[in-house]
């Protein structure tokens, strides 16, 4: 959860929902693309964000693409996930 901004407002049902949905999974996310979009003038930027969620063979865990709308902002000055909007999942791997 250090990559989630602790006062955005989706930091504790994110924080909850990956406790109980990964606690017994291995999985690993890997960054697919990363398209900057822009700031604004004080403290957020945007991008579109694909990430690849692969579980262990046998793990029963669907593997998948998500495509969303991410918002950052800075915390402590480093920029963190704020929020996003799920554009797609593709599981078709």
């Amino acid at each position: 959860m250090s990559y989630v901004d602790t006062k955005s407002p989706d930091y504790e049902p994110t924080k909850n929902a990956l406790t109980e949905q990964f606690k017994n999974l291995d999985v690993n996310a890997q960054l697919v693309d990363f398209d900057y979009v822009g700031h604004d003038a004080k403290e957020f930027a945007v991008a579109r964000v694909k990430i690849k969620t692969t579980g262990k063979p046998g793990s029963g865990f669907t593997d998948n693409t998500t495509d969303a709308m991410v918002i950052f902002h800075q915390e402590n000055g480093v920029w963190k996930l704020w929020g996003q909007e799920i554009l797609g999942v593709d599981t078709s791997h």
